[in-house]
């Protein structure tokens, strides 16, 4: 069976779904949102920060009976007092991490977006160059997304992993 499947319905997503309110105190959370705010052009931050409370609880997770899904549900809606600036130092990292991986290329599908013109290798929309509330009207889209790799550059990367050691 497919465990993280498992591990991302039960933990990651709860987290997202609430966006930390369950499992930060008030003031905590208000302080790790202002830092959002203030990084407006990142909105990965979220995810990191996500990934990063776990790292900073894991003292508390460990605690739990192991194989109790009941308890990590039931953890996930209490607040936890962790140190913000923990939290916020494992959350720059992560994305520091996230982006260092990114700009390798070290997999055949990053080597295959290098090629692919920037704007249209994110789904994101662009920074707003403002801060400010977002327009209401909705984006035209006026094509499909691209593939990042042809199948010929597929080929070739499946080709040149074979052949490695």
């Amino acid at each position: 069976s497919n465990h993280s499947g498992a591990v991302h319905r039960a933990v990651l997503w709860p987290l997202l779904q609430t966006l930390l309110t369950e499992v930060l105190p008030k003031q905590l959370w208000l302080r790790l949102w202002d830092h959002f705010i203030q990084q407006h052009n990142s909105p990965e931050l979220l995810y990191a920060a996500i990934v990063a409370f776990l790292q900073v609880s894991r003292s508390s997770l460990l605690e739990l009976p192991p194989q109790s899904p009941a308890h990590v549900e039931e953890w996930l809606h209490q607040a936890h007092e962790v140190d913000i600036t923990d939290l916020l130092e494992a959350t720059r990292r992560l994305q520091r991490d996230a982006m260092d991986l990114f700009s390798s290329a070290s997999t055949p599908m990053l080597r295959c977006a290098e090629n692919v013109p920037s704007q249209e290798a994110t789904l994101l929309p662009p920074p707003l160059q403002s801060p400010g509330p977002p327009k209401k009207s909705k984006p035209s889209i006026s094509r499909s997304p691209r593939y990042f790799c042809s199948k010929a550059e597929q080929q070739a990367d499946q080709a040149q992993q074979q052949a490695s050691p």
